[in-house]
């Protein structure tokens, strides 16, 4: 099949891509109208678009779109037609069931004198989409002020509402809510008295440095009523920055988050008071999160956002990464400590040990942060324009001192601008600002880009070697951070291999900024020698492809002129399917998460103790112990990652989640992949 020429060069998304992209908007301009037209001219996956739009929650809007041109609807395959509209009308059903049980859930609340405000999609359903199926609704989310919470809690429960956890006493000092399932209806509630957080610093501690002032968000909200019941509505401007720091806490994944978005600001967008959302994301820290989801908003959906919204937003540099290295394990702690608080066989010492690791780590990350805020600050204001990138993940998702609590990262400057700046005697400054929780070493070797590529060869670390290193290895001391100063050429390429690599908006949108700044223009002769000389031609040649098709970005000629070339000798890939995996067994979650605990005490003579009161504690018909050791032979079997399915891997990655999905789909999760060239940003 002939690529699609997007101007005079191939487009480096698939056709299915396209769909979804074109499709994931309320309403089609005239520019998706004609692609959408084109594409479907063209010979489609069917299954591998709608599993994508599935994934993604546009499967109602792409049917939607479709059916409504009878030129469309009849060009697609029956089999296709019929999957579509049974999936829409699916959702339409199940939609009306969730807002049934809304309304008696709100006439509860509301006898009890509990006000209840309506978040996200609910907020979306009852005033941006035309019709009750448009918006899939994954949860109900609900938010009570705080003086409420233990009450309404108490009613869900007694309306048969249960945490999935029986105790959750870490979520109810640190958090700021959770899920609450009733699964004999299928229905899942997320309640909530504030809308986010970073660091978990719990309700009393003053250092919640990126929670939105909720007090206010209440005395703005609007009272309004559904069936009958009053509820409340967040003003737009609070909808708005919840929706785009919600869009960020996802990873920027999903292509129904951008349309929410979009079609929020395309029907307020000249009554918003700017001014009052600008000062408080500002004021809660959440401005680069609200800045880089309006860039893609206004870039890919074209948005009309004004120009100096985007100039009073702009942050100093992009913290995601940042973020990730210090706040990205704490929820993982925190549910590893309500997962131990459920179980009998754990005595409270070793509980008292674990929670006092992890508020040590979050104090040390909290720390850390500050310091590289400090330090990525001070070089954007000396004009180095710097990217902190992390090459590894935090190890400490195990509560235990041997792992180190920061995930490894990096920061590069342009070198260009580093005369005089960037020297030994900065190096000095920053390690005295970080004191003993960073260190800082300037790199200044030759060869400095080979160097910093072959730290991202580093896979992540897997369960079965941070128990290595819980044996095994010496306590961690400070963390080092490198300073490598690039010049623009090599910064560009190190954002387009990193792209390619993962796919991700967020990733992608890097690039947009990068090229975005008129003092990070790479000489682009170059720039392609040495995307040759590195093996990333392919990586640089998808990713301007990308700017091009998805972006109004201006590129310069030069910049384009060797993929006329490039597609001839090197084939551009078209971007890689993910495949789903059905999740493992409750049996075997249980024997890892048990194994897990095991393992992670601090002692032989722990170890020992709790192996004991399991077999106190459990029945011996329930399998508990033979669970349990089975767990643990599944981290020292020699290359067990082959023995496993997929599915089971995935389970020795990650902490206990949902056990089902309550939702007519089956729990599905990502296949964990060994790296390729290219995956799909529509599929991310």
């Amino acid at each position: 099949m002939t690529k699609k020429i997007v101007g005079k060069f191939p487009s480096a998304l698939s056709p299915e891509s396209r769909v979804l992209l074109h499709s994931a908007r309320l309403a089609l301009d005239e520019s998706s109208r004609q692609n959408l037209d084109e594409l479907l001219r063209t010979e489609l996956n069917w299954d591998e678009l709608i599993c994508r739009a599935n994934g993604q929650g546009v499967t109602p809007l792409l049917y939607w779109h479709l059916s409504k041109s009878p030129a469309w609807w009849r060009g697609i395959p029956k089999s296709a037609c019929d999957r579509l509209a049974a999936l829409y009308h699916h959702n339409v059903r199940r939609n009306e069931m969730l807002l049934s049980e809304l309304h008696e859930l709100l006439a509860m609340m509301q006898e009890a004198d509990i006000p209840i405000m309506l978040m996200k999609e609910l907020h979306l359903l009852q005033t941006i989409y035309p019709e009750p199926g448009l918006r899939p609704l994954g949860d109900l989310d609900l938010l009570v002020q705080r003086e409420d919470f233990e009450r309404a809690r108490f009613l869900l429960q007694e309306a048969g509402y249960k945490p999935e956890l029986r105790h959750n006493p870490f979520k109810d000092r640190y958090g700021f809510g959770y899920h609450l399932i009733n699964r004999e209806k299928g229905v899942w509630i997320d309640l909530q008295w504030n809308l986010c957080q970073r660091e978990w610093a719990g309700e009393n501690e003053s250092r919640g440095k990126f929670r939105p002032p909720i007090q206010k968000i209440w005395e703005r909200a609007l009272p309004d009523h559904l069936a009958g019941r009053r509820v409340w509505k967040k003003s737009w401007e609070d909808l708005l920055l919840h929706l785009c720091v919600h869009a960020e806490g996802h990873g920027f994944g999903e292509l129904i988050q951008f349309c929410d978005i979009a079609a929020v600001i395309q029907r307020c967008g000249r009554v918003l008071d700017w001014k009052y959302l600008i000062e408080t994301a500002r004021a809660a820290n959440l401005d680069a999160s609200l800045y880089c989801t309006l860039r893609l908003v206004n870039e890919m959906w074209s948005v009309a956002i004004p120009e100096e919204v985007f100039k009073q937003l702009q942050p100093a540099y992009r913290p995601f990464e940042i973020y990730q290295a210090t706040f990205g394990p704490l929820v993982m702690l925190y549910t590893f400590l309500d997962e131990a608080a459920n179980d009998p066989a754990v005595s409270p010492a070793a509980s008292q040990e674990w929670e006092r690791v992890t508020r040590d780590t979050v104090e040390q990350n909290r720390r850390a942060y500050e310091v590289m805020d400090a330090a990525m600050t001070y070089l954007a204001h000396a004009g180095l324009a710097p990217i902190a990138l992390m090459s590894r993940e935090p190890e400490r998702t195990l509560p235990h001192v041997q792992l180190r609590p920061l995930g490894e990262t990096a920061i590069i400057v342009a070198a260009n601008a580093c005369s005089g700046v960037v020297d030994k005697k900065l190096e000095a400054q920053f390690n005295a600002i970080g004191a003993e929780t960073i260190r800082f070493q300037l790199r200044l070797e030759p060869d400095l880009l080979k160097r910093f590529l072959s730290r991202f060869e580093t896979p992540t670390l897997s369960t079965r070697q941070r128990l290595k290193k819980i044996f095994f290895a010496a306590r961690p001391q400070s963390e080092t951070i490198s300073i490598y100063p690039l010049s623009p050429e090599e910064i560009f390429l190190v954002l387009c291999r990193r792209f390619n690599r993962s796919a991700a908006w967020l990733d992608f949108s890097a690039i947009v900024e990068f090229l975005r700044n008129a003092r990070n223009q790479p000489n682009w002769p170059v720039f392609w020698d040495k995307a040759q000389e590195h093996g990333l031609a392919n990586a640089a040649a998808t990713s301007l492809l990308c700017v091009h098709e998805l972006t109004r970005l201006p590129i310069l000629a030069a910049a384009l002129a060797p993929l006329e070339i490039i597609p001839n000798r090197l084939p551009l890939s078209q971007y890689a399917v993910a495949v789903v995996e059905t999740l493992s067994p409750p049996e075997l979650q249980d024997a890892v998460q048990a194994a897990l605990r095991f393992l992670a005490l601090p002692s032989w003579q722990e170890r020992r103790k709790y192996f004991a009161r399991l077999t106190q504690v459990s029945n011996p018909e329930s399998g508990t112990i033979s669970r349990l050791v089975a767990g643990v032979k599944l981290f020292f079997q020699w290359r067990h990652a082959k023995k496993l399915s997929p599915a089971a891997v995935y389970w020795l990655e990650m902490p206990r989640v949902a056990e089902e999905n309550l939702s007519s789909s089956p729990v599905t999760a990502k296949k964990i992949h060994p790296e390729v060239e290219s995956y799909d940003p529509a599929i991310y």
